[in-house]
């Protein structure tokens, strides 16, 4: 029961807490003591974390580009009806986000390394059949040679029989 008298007040230190956790801090001693013994600044300090990684595995994850659109669409069916009708309400009916350039050029980048590649694989298929063609052209005039110096050898002995 001692224990108890000697700890601080709940609302400061989550107060204090929040605070340390949002500047990234290391918690002190005694505020990780206290969040151990007290139930409910241990739960919210868990229900705090399970949001934080929540928040940071929806960051992750792509978004629809129309995102935007559909949540100003909601946003503005929960106002009343005057408010509905202001012309900012309805400029935010059809308000869409700046897409990044990157996103914009993602498709035309990945349509020219395709075309790239494309035309790098024909190009090595044509260096490879013109250098086949050559080796072709080479063994076949060693061979013409060959054929011819064997029909001279040939002719010169047939001379010399005669």
């Amino acid at each position: 029961m001692k224990d108890a008298d000697k700890t601080i007040p709940c609302g400061s230190v989550r107060r204090w807490l929040a605070d340390t956790m949002n500047e990234r801090f290391d918690i002190a001693g005694r505020l990780r003591r206290h969040v151990e013994q007290c139930p409910r600044c241990r739960e919210r300090m868990m229900r705090n974390a399970r949001l934080r990684l929540a928040m940071q595995l929806l960051k992750a994850q792509p978004q629809p580009m129309n995102l935007l659109l559909e949540c100003n669409r909601l946003a503005i069916a929960c106002l009343k009806r005057d408010v509905r009708e202001l012309p900012l309400a309805r400029n935010l009916r059809t308000c869409l986000p700046k897409v990044p350039l990157r996103v914009r050029l993602t498709a035309q980048f990945q349509a020219v390394t395709s075309a790239a590649a494309c035309l790098l694989v024909l190009l090595l298929a044509r260096m490879a059949t013109i250098s086949m063609a050559d080796k072709v052209h080479d063994q076949s005039k060693q061979a013409m040679e060959q054929y011819c110096r064997h029909i001279e050898e040939a002719t010169d002995s047939h001379d010399l029989l005669q």
